[in-house]
């Protein structure tokens, strides 16, 4: 998440090569629905057996709050990992924590939650 911030802020290496790096992470801009939810947004996804993982950074067309993250999911049963790869859950999942606020407190609460 560090580097995405970094990015934001065009810190890697050059102002030049974070924009370039920053043009090829927009790419689900081209999706109406993701710009009728985020003035900007870039991510990257990978999804490997039993795991999903994410990195992105938007900026909600709802309040202008510019979020970045990181996510993993990690250990997954097959078939958890299989649906949710399959139909795009895990992307829509990171897109809806930076735009919608209620997901984003629920999550961190269960996460909390479960840490202690």
């Amino acid at each position: 998440a560090d580097l995405m911030a970094r990015l934001l802020r065009k810190e890697v290496i050059s102002a030049e090569v974070s924009e370039q790096i920053m043009a090829k992470l927009r790419w689900p801009m081209g999706s109406e629905p993701i710009a009728r939810s985020f003035e900007d947004y870039g991510a990257i996804y990978d999804n490997r057996m039993g795991l999903l993982a994410g990195i992105d950074f938007g900026t909600s067309t709802y309040d202008g709050h510019t979020s970045v993250q990181a996510i993993f999911f990690d250990q997954l049963p097959v078939g958890f990992w299989v649906h949710m790869s399959a139909n795009h859950m895990q992307e829509d999942f990171q897109q809806r924590l930076i735009w919608d606020p209620a997901l984003y407190e629920t999550t961190l609460q269960q996460i909390s939650e479960n840490n202690e």
